[in-house]
């Protein structure tokens, strides 16, 4: 008949547990950053604000509103826009625990995302969402086992 020593049990689950809960945290970063990283490549480039507005926050949805990182016209300031505002998110990353928030208090986001008498949707939000779900699916806990 087989033996195992109890006694090492709340040890184990003590670790498991902390690796779970770290696991968690490091998913929660990811998916929020690689969320706001989506919603700045779904949006389109015009002024630079929609992009500039994306904002990535951990004690609550953000009530501010910004100008643009780097004005430009037609799209001429995407890269750089794009590249400011996810550094913005990269560094906002680091304080995530257990929730995050992605907002974006751009008044016209609404004809944006639903579109309007002349504009198509642009369906940001659901770009982002389903992008979000592949990177939660796609996580692989390390357990260390």
């Amino acid at each position: 008949m087989a033996t195992y020593d109890f006694s090492v049990l709340p040890s184990y689950i003590k670790l498991k547990s902390k690796k779970i809960s770290e696991g968690m945290t490091e998913l929660v970063k990811l998916a929020a950053l690689e969320g706001a990283y989506k919603a700045i490549d779904l949006s389109p480039a015009d002024t630079g604000r929609l992009i500039s507005n994306w904002i990535l926050t951990t004690n609550g949805p953000s009530t501010r509103y910004r100008s643009s990182y780097a004005v430009g016209i037609k799209g001429s300031s995407r890269s750089t826009v794009s590249g400011t505002a996810k550094s913005a998110a990269g560094s906002a990353s680091e304080r995530i625990k257990d929730r995050a928030y992605i907002t974006n208090n751009t008044p016209y986001l609404t004809y944006v995302e639903n579109g309007s008498k002349t504009t198509s949707p642009r369906n940001i939000i659901p770009g982002v969402l389903n992008h979000m779900s592949t990177v939660v699916a796609s996580y692989k806990l390390d357990l260390g086992d």
